[in-house]
């Protein structure tokens, strides 16, 4: 999904959606749910800390190209 269609889901600005994860404004409860009702996940699960994934270890694969192409 991207930031436009969201914005729209929940009928907000896309600028203000930017600003939000930018961190650079805080955003509302209703605004929270309403994000949370479009991901249909608890609006908890929106902030909880980021976990990374784990680095996956050794040579990436190469990729396989047909033969004769």
């Amino acid at each position: 999904m991207t930031q436009e269609g969201l914005a729209e889901a929940v009928d907000l600005d896309s600028r203000y959606l930017q600003r939000v994860e930018r961190g650079t404004v805080n955003l509302s409860i209703d605004v929270l749910v309403a994000l949370a009702d479009v991901f249909s996940v608890l609006p908890s699960r929106l902030l909880r800390r980021a976990e990374p994934e784990s680095p996956k270890t050794g040579r990436p694969r190469k990729k396989r190209t047909k033969a004769g192409s």
